[in-house]
């Protein structure tokens, strides 16, 4: 398992053997959940399987933060290509995902993202600055 604080929110990621995917939750001070977000790496692509917030933590910066902590996993792992879709009545997704950088095109069922991780040297710099691992390796 991995620990991150991202702010003030704190997030555990773990790979999750039986059903072959990694879960990246965020938990409060209290240490109640707040978020989770679950993502799969095959053939050394990535898909961005869900993200959720809590009602009561939407709007908070809890999105944001599994988003940024998830970017962070896959570019220390040197994957840079992201995928992932979500559905078009999920009226939260498309801010989410406009307001981290994510490219969306649609079919005529879902909703489509996609976000390329070659990164500056300066976005590099912040996302390191922003993701704070608690342990230094990554699990898996």
């Amino acid at each position: 398992m991995n620990e991150y604080t991202v702010k003030n929110i704190k997030l555990k990621s773990k790979y999750i053997e039986l059903d072959d995917y990694y879960k990246i939750v965020a938990y409060s001070a209290d240490k109640k959940p707040m978020g989770f977000l679950t993502y799969k790496i095959s053939r050394g692509k990535v898909w961005l399987n869900y993200v959720t917030t809590s009602k009561k933590y939407q709007h908070q910066g809890v999105g944001t933060a599994l988003i940024k902590t998830f970017e962070y996993e896959i570019y220390n792992r040197g994957l840079r290509f992201i995928e992932g879709k979500y559905f078009p009545k999920n009226e939260f997704a498309k801010p989410m995902y406009d307001k981290n950088g994510y490219e969306i095109y649609r079919d005529d069922y879902e909703m489509y993202i996609g976000k390329s991780l070659y990164l500056s040297k300066e976005e590099e710099k912040e996302l390191f600055d922003l993701v704070k691992p608690v342990e230094k390796e990554l699990e898996r």
